[in-house]
């Protein structure tokens, strides 16, 4: 039972994950602030 939801889980997942990958762009939600707190931790 629970290998089965975990299945299901990573299924849901990687399908997500390939969506993303279409569209990556940093415009919504608090996606600019955290690439702006990227930058300056490594630039630090």
């Amino acid at each position: 039972m629970i290998v089965t939801i975990e299945l299901i889980f990573l299924l849901f997942f990687l399908m997500f994950l390939s969506l993303r990958t279409f569209d990556p762009a940093a415009d919504a939600t608090e996606k600019p602030m955290d690439l702006m707190m990227l930058t300056a931790v490594t630039g630090a």
